[in-house]
């Protein structure tokens, strides 16, 4: 009896440090998962502020252009009015300032015109509106290059947080496999990881996914990335992202499979825009709006294999170690998201 009664106190502790360990890891990782959501969430800003940025600063040397065009264009016209004599003719002094090149003075210029009351022919019209829209372009680029830089210092700030957080969790993952290994032993553990991992990369075969380096991205739009540009997944295959996604998923997979015995399941990776269409007409409730889904950017994926489903042990796995490679689960497809989507799961970048 004292014996028995031994064993369940070992069995009672034996509980309750597991629990504690497996509560632990989950809520560190729910911080993690948070903090690459937010990081993500930075990233994105900064793509699309500098793709603001990029196009005023492409529309101000248009604008430059036909600002040259119409001071050329009403310097003509003084010069005629001077010749020809008129009202012009004693307004010498200013058309020299119309003949400059510079453009970056036209507000100087238009102010001397409307002093010499020169303001009521079209040129002058056409060169007003030409320095607005070149004014309003400026004031625009400059406030797209503030908002990339805020997005960067976000996104940076993020990183730093999750790099600190991810000490925590594999402190945590530790202390969790060191209660695992107490109940079974650590050399048993070690190998029967071992025996699924290979019985994973059995299934798998010789998929050729650690030599790809891909290409950089960034040139291209959500959904308009070329096959060329991504790389394979390790057991998953048809299937392709970023090259860096790629990279973190095989070694996320791999880890999975040393506890499942099988690869990661996938649905779907890599969506091209006439996908991403396709999609939205099937499921216009679930999919995001053709050209602004993750998959087009290729750093998002649906899973499967039981991880579809909450509650699981295999979706309460990737819960707790997928923030460990830089994947997350985001907060709207969480049960209590905008969208409840257990399948779904992004990288953070």
């Amino acid at each position: 009896m004292a014996q028995a009664a031994t064993l369940r106190q070992q069995l009672a502790a034996t509980d309750v440090g597991l629990a504690a360990a497996t509560e632990a890891l989950r809520m560190i990782s729910q911080q993690v998962a948070a903090t690459l959501e937010q990081q993500q969430a930075a990233l994105m800003q900064e793509r699309a502020a500098r793709a603001e940025q990029t196009r005023q600063e492409q529309r101000l040397q248009t604008l430059g252009r036909s600002l040259a065009q119409s001071k050329e264009s009403l310097a003509r016209w003084a010069r005629n009015a001077y010749t020809v004599g008129g009202p012009m003719a004693t307004y010498e002094s200013w058309l020299t300032v119309l003949y400059g090149t510079s453009t970056s003075d036209v507000g100087h210029d238009l102010a001397l015109l409307r002093q010499v009351g020169v303001v009521g022919s079209e040129q002058v019209r056409q060169l007003e509106a030409a320095a607005t829209l070149q004014r309003v372009a400026t004031r625009q680029a400059a406030l797209a290059a503030g908002q990339a830089q805020a997005a960067r210092v976000r996104a940076d700030a993020a990183a730093a947080r999750a790099k600190t957080l991810l000490v925590a969790q594999r402190a945590a993952l530790t202390r969790l496999e060191a209660e695992r290994a107490r109940i079974v032993g650590s050399d048993q553990l070690t190998q029967e990881q071992r025996t699924r991992l290979q019985q994973a990369e059995v299934v798998v075969g010789s998929t050729p996914t650690g030599a790809c380096r891909g290409l950089d991205t960034s040139a291209y739009s959500n959904g308009a990335i070329p096959a060329a540009a991504l790389c394979p997944l390790w057991g998953a295959p048809g299937h392709r992202l970023r090259a860096d996604a790629a990279a973190a998923f095989e070694k996320m997979a791999k880890a999975y499979a040393a506890e499942f015995g099988s690869p990661l399941c996938v649905t779907d990776s890599y969506r091209s825009l006439g996908e991403q269409v396709r999609v939205y007409a099937a499921k216009p409730k679930l999919a995001a709006h053709p050209g602004t889904s993750n998959h087009g950017w290729g750093t998002a994926l649906d899973l499967c294999g039981g991880i579809e489903s909450f509650g699981t042990t295999q979706h309460a796995w990737m819960l707790t170690h997928a923030p460990l490679f830089g994947w997350f689960h985001p907060g709207w497809a969480e049960p209590t998201g905008s969208k409840p989507e257990p399948w779904h799961w992004e990288f953070a970048g």
